[in-house]
């Protein structure tokens, strides 16, 4: 009972295998039967042909030696033999490839069919392409056919155009393989010329060789070496003729059959090509009724070609029609959306303009008052230039008043600075006279170092009128030069200033000391002679002060500030 459920499974999968396999066999007889193109290369140059076409070359290069040497025998007619066999192979392998180059124009005229739209440039393209890479196809029946892709977006072959092409195809490719088959029958024939040239050849060296024999021996009967050697040397020349007679032949059968066994190799993908081609073409072929029967493979042949390729086109042009007008439908729906949007976007940049207008009007009005604003400063600009130009006048007078001014003033300073060089000179002889006087002092005093500081008191009084009078003629040589500047004469008026405050300190303490000295020694006429000296003394001075600040007002009086101590 278990055994019952494992084999209706059994059964199930039987039944399921040969159902799949039916309908595999099913779908493989509908594409053979529909006409389906291989277009891949080696189904017309095969794998076989290729291996058998490498062996023999293996076999020819290894067996070069041999043959070359077979091949000397008769270099001309052996020669032919060898180029008309490479032309043949050539032919045989070329043949085959113009079909898979007319399998790849199949494929194109398929791809441009299954399109909504075709375009001129595709459709004179396949003409190009018959009239160039597809001799076996180019006739005029295709040609209209090609047009009809225009027309109609099919073929659509009528019966005499497809019986046409399909004859004319196998015709074509029939007449390439019986031109390679001339040649196998050619290339036996030169075989067989040689053959029967060698046997010529070897025929009148045999006859040569006998009419030698003749006389073999001579009337002594005695065979001599010479004699034996030219009977030997007469019968290599038959022999020679055997070889030009075997070897001929060896080419031209060898050739033979080489070309015989590819052309039957190539004749099995050429045959498969027409099979194909043929169901390719038939099944575009417009038919009245195009409902197959389930039973026949074949479908019900149409009455009138006219009116079978009106229907179809007809069919053709409505189911393009109705996809054109789906396309365009959708074309307009996606219009419309793109409508709205543009709409909207018009909208937006609408609005973007009304507020860039009263951006605008914010714009001009700010340049009009702009405008208003370098009006108004243009005049006060020319108003400027007028109050500048009268300021520029009215600098000029003052200037040249000013220059005036100074050259009274400079003249002025010179002089009171030549009196007080003058005055310098006389303060400078009274001090040599009182050092004199003082070194008389020194005899007669009894307090020697008051004496001498007292001396020495002097000499850094006149020391310092020294200094003073090297100020003055710095400042008389600037005043000489009218180079009067404020940073130039003020450091020369501050140190003036110190070095006189510095001598008068100096001459108090020097009258102080001469009247100590005098008060102490006692020395009769002298201290009256000092007692001058020092009033002289006192009034240099005092002029020299007086001087001092008439510089100092000068100065000041041409603005240049009092000067830093």
């Amino acid at each position: 009972m278990s055994s019952l459920p494992f084999q209706a499974i059994k059964k199930s999968r039987i039944s399921n295998d040969w159902r799949v396999s039916k309908l595999l066999d099913r779908r493989e007889k509908e594409r053979r039967l529909s006409g389906n193109i291989n277009a891949s290369l080696f189904a017309y140059i095969t794998p076989l042909m290729l291996i058998i076409a490498l062996v023999v070359i293996a076999i020819i290069i290894f067996s070069f030696n041999t043959l070359y040497l077979y091949f000397e025998t008769n270099i001309y007619l052996n020669g032919l033999i060898i180029f008309l066999l490479s032309v043949s192979m050539f032919l045989t392998f070329y043949n085959n490839y113009k079909l898979y180059t007319t399998a790849l124009f199949f494929k194109r005229i398929e791809r441009v069919s299954a399109q909504d739209i075709i375009k001129d440039q595709e459709v004179n393209e396949l003409h190009i392409i018959l009239e160039n890479d597809t001799p076996m196809l180019n006739t005029k029946q295709m040609h209209n056919s090609i047009n009809n892709l225009k027309i109609f977006g099919h073929p659509n072959f009528s019966d005499n155009d497809a019986r046409i092409i399909k004859s004319k195809l196998g015709y074509r490719i029939r007449l390439r393989r019986s031109d390679v088959s001339f040649n196998a029958g050619i290339l036996v024939m030169l075989g067989l010329l040689g053959t029967f040239l060698g046997l010529l050849k070897t025929i009148d060296a045999v006859g040569e060789a006998m009419s030698g024999m003749s006389n073999l021996g001579g009337d002594g009967g005695e065979i001599s070496a010479d004699t034996m050697s030219n009977f030997i040397g007469s019968l290599s020349a038959p022999l020679q003729g055997m070889g030009l007679a075997f070897s001929s032949s060896l080419f031209g059968l060898s050739g033979s059959l080489m070309i015989g066994f590819f052309n039957h190799l190539c004749g099995g993908a050429q045959d498969n090509f027409i099979e194909s081609a043929s169901r390719w073409i038939d099944n575009r072929i417009p038919q009245f009724d195009p409902e197959k029967d389930i039973d026949d493979e074949t479908n019900r042949p149409a009455t009138e070609d006219d009116l079978k390729t009106w229907l179809a086109g007809f069919v053709h042009l409505s189911v393009k029609t109705n996809k054109q007008i789906a396309s365009l439908s959708q074309a307009v729906l996606l219009s419309l959306q793109q409508s709205a949007r543009v709409y909207s976007t018009l909208d937006k940049i609408a609005l973007g303009q009304e507020n860039m207008a009263d951006k605008f009007d914010n714009t001009a009005k700010g340049l009009q008052t702009l405008n208003t604003q370098n009006q108004a400063l243009i005049k006060y600009s020319a108003q400027s230039i007028e109050t500048v130009g009268a300021l520029k006048e009215a600098s000029v007078e003052n200037l040249s008043r000013v220059s005036g001014q100074l050259g009274t003033l400079s003249e002025d300073l010179q002089n009171t600075l030549n009196q007080s060089v003058a005055a310098a000179q006389n303060t400078q002889n009274i001090l040599q006279a009182m050092l004199s006087q003082i070194e008389e002092l020194k005899n007669v005093s009894q307090d020697k170092t008051v004496v001498t500081a007292l001396g020495q008191q002097i000499m850094s009084v006149e020391n310092t009128l020294l200094h003073i009078h090297s100020e003055q003629a710095s400042l008389l040589e600037n005043v000489a030069r009218s180079q009067l500047r404020a940073e130039n004469v003020t450091p020369h008026l501050g140190r003036l200033e110190a070095l006189l405050e510095e001598l008068n300190k100096k001459h108090y303490a020097m009258l102080q000391q001469l009247s100590t000295i005098v008060s102490s020694a006692h020395i009769s006429g002298q201290p009256a002679d000092f007692s001058e000296l020092s009033s002289d003394i006192q009034e240099l001075l005092d002029e020299l002060d007086k001087d001092d600040g008439n510089i100092f007002k000068n100065f000041l009086t041409l603005g240049f500030g009092s000067p830093k101590k």
